[in-house]
């Protein structure tokens, strides 16, 4: 795949990807949600199941900040694969940005 396809492709996958976070009416109906193990359960209905499949109510903030930052990985690695061979590398870099908190305190 030339650059410009490898390009088009990358935007075609990212955007389709946007389409699919929530939109106003799914954050609105999670604000109502209290407790963490509820909001969990409700979201798990709707778009965000992707992203908050391997959490319960018991997951202290510790485990789901780590299960975030890992999905994170997972999601620039991905991406990393759609665009032009030469900016892999560059890609690949932004998987270390969900770290910098803890890279920053040591």
């Amino acid at each position: 795949m030339t650059g410009r396809l490898a390009l088009a492709y990358c935007q075609a996958r990212l955007q389709a990807r946007y389409g699919d976070l929530p939109g106003e009416g799914e954050w609105l109906r999670l604000a109502g949600v209290g407790a963490l193990a509820a909001y969990l359960e409700e979201a798990r209905t709707g778009p965000l199941q992707p992203w908050i499949q391997g959490f319960s109510g018991h997951s202290g903030a510790h485990d789901i900040e780590r299960g975030l930052r890992d999905l994170a990985w997972d999601l620039v690695t991905e991406v990393a694969g759609w665009v032009p061979t030469p900016w892999r590398a560059a890609v690949r870099c932004t998987a270390w940005l969900p770290f910098l908190p803890i890279l920053i305190m040591i």
